[in-house]
């Protein structure tokens, strides 16, 4: 879904000091997203997050569209169709209508 408008980041709630850590797990499992600290759990708490893996959708406007509380096969084919429905229809150039 790259380049039609999909961003996928990862949030962290580790403490500053396990950075290192946090490297040899994206590096182990090959990850190419953005792994983002927040030690002070601010997104945690605005998002009102109940645990973790927690993950959430969110629309080309900022609005939270799903929300799914715990692991997940990645390839199963609803979450694909939850987020191809999020996508712009084509022509995606990074704009909000």
């Amino acid at each position: 879904m790259s380049g039609r408008g999909f961003e996928l980041l990862a949030i962290s709630v580790d403490a500053p000091d396990q950075r290192e850590a946090i490297r040899e797990f994206r590096d182990e499992y090959e990850l190419s997203f953005p792994i983002l600290l927040d030690p002070e759990r601010d997104a945690y708490r605005r998002y009102g997050v109940y645990g973790v893996p927690e993950t959430f959708l969110v629309d080309v406007r900022g609005r939270l569209a799903e929300r799914f509380i715990g692991p997940r096969n990645w390839d199963d084919p609803r979450y694909a169709r939850a987020i191809e429905r999020l996508l712009p229809e084509r022509g995606f150039r990074g704009e909000h209508d």
